[in-house]
């Protein structure tokens, strides 16, 4: 791969490494939940995510997902803003 820098850098020198992030999308005002609060019990399984529900107990949903980036997964349908979701104990809920 090769980079370039902005600015004039005298200061970098053969042998020298760099962390970067490469993004290749960027989508403004979409709804982001933590990817530990989605489970998928096997590989052709739909994904879950556990709601807190008006009535105060969590409630099965499943979201349409989008772009993830390891932390967050980008949710196109099945939960609204300001909802809460769970994030842990997703496999016991699952068996209620």
């Amino acid at each position: 791969m090769r980079i370039e820098t902005q600015e004039d850098c005298h200061n970098l020198q053969a042998g020298m490494f760099a962390r970067v992030t490469i993004v290749f999308a960027a989508h403004a005002g979409v709804l982001l939940v933590p990817t530990q609060a989605l489970l998928q019990t096997g590989e052709d399984s739909p994904v879950t995510v556990f709601a807190l529900a008006d009535s105060h107990m969590a409630e099965r949903r499943p979201p349409a997902v989008g772009f993830q980036n390891g932390r967050f997964v980008e949710t196109l349908s099945g939960l609204n803003e300001g909802e809460l979701v769970a994030t842990s104990g997703l496999t016991d809920l699952a068996r209620c």
